[in-house]
């Protein structure tokens, strides 16, 4: 009788113990609503605002969940400007994140030791006098916070900003050994181009240097061997997609409607916007809200409202 009491006693713990591990592992979701960055439970609870900013930008998520780091516009005698930002998630007053000689920086993600940012910014920024273009040095590094040190990994000198900033959404593969990035322009074409540390470009998507069709925020599933990005509306009887390619074949594979994509929960799961009224074209100021979606099967649910930009916990 006694053993039996006591395995009892043990199938319960172990039951509570399994009922727990996800709620343990479901991790932290950064967002955008009303301009300022929040962060919730994956599955959209306990959602809290961080910051007073009402032009805050592209959260990211760092992997111990402690930290989002965030872009914000200021006003300089140069005009405006794009600088990075972090915030704890505990509260706390935004700082600033600088690296030497850096006029501007936007679209940061943390590397996965938590501690390096890869980011995207520009030097070098003036008037060319003869055609009063605005010329700038473009790069992707990736760079210490504490020390304001940073490595380019990739540059395009002298080029036009006022015809787009060329790099947005750079990320590092779980292993340190890749970064991929979205081509950028002033229009809504481009895909995205995966690169080592030394520059070299290993991959693009779409393959054909004839196709436009824009594929946007890149980002590696943990065993890194495909990427997750989404395809956004260009034209009439279009819809949002949000795909996973795999790196191998370049074989797109469609998961759902919707954009902006995020995994959240180890990679077993996505974050990601829908329109209030559907993923046709629509107009400026139309609600957004945020859905989750679990990779193993099951249907997209909405978790929060009037939300945007969701950046999960890896």
């Amino acid at each position: 009788m006694a053993l039996a009491a006591f395995l009892s006693s043990m199938l319960l713990i172990l039951t509570l113990l399994a009922s727990a591990g996800p709620a343990a592992a479901q991790g932290k979701l950064a967002f955008i609503r009303g301009g300022g960055i929040w962060v919730a439970a994956t599955d959209g609870s306990g959602a809290r605002r961080l910051t007073s900013g009402t032009q805050d930008e592209h959260p990211a998520m760092s992997p111990d969940g402690q930290w989002v780091v965030f872009q914000r516009e200021r006003m300089t005698p140069q005009g405006r400007m794009t600088a990075l930002m972090r915030v704890s998630t505990a509260g706390g007053p935004a700082q600033p994140v600088v690296f030497q000689g850096v006029q501007q920086a936007w679209s940061a993600s943390f590397a996965p030791d938590g501690k390096q940012l890869v980011f995207a910014g520009l030097t070098n920024q003036r008037q060319a006098k003869k055609d009063e273009m605005t010329l700038a040095d473009i790069f992707i590094a990736v760079g210490d916070p504490a020390t304001g040190q940073m490595r380019i990994i990739i540059k395009t000198p002298n080029h036009n900003v006022d015809v787009g900033y060329l790099y947005e959404n750079p990320v590092m593969s779980p292993d340190g050994r890749l970064i991929a990035y979205q081509e950028s322009g002033s229009d809504v074409s481009g895909g995205w181009v995966v690169l080592d540390l030394t520059g070299k470009v290993l991959k693009r998507f779409p393959p054909s240097q004839e196709d436009y069709t824009p594929y946007w925020r890149p980002q590696f599933t943990p065993d890194g061997k495909q990427i997750l990005c989404y395809s956004p509306v260009t034209g009439e009887g279009q819809v949002n997609r949000i795909l996973l390619v795999d790196l191998a074949t370049l074989a797109p594979r469609e998961v759902t409607r919707g954009r902006n994509a995020t995994f959240v929960e180890g990679g077993r799961a996505i974050v990601f916007e829908r329109y209030r009224q559907g993923e046709g074209l629509s107009p400026e100021r139309v609600p957004v809200d945020l859905w989750y979606l679990s990779l193993s099967g099951g249907e997209p649910r909405k978790i929060l409202e009037n939300a945007e930009a969701p950046a999960g916990q890896r």
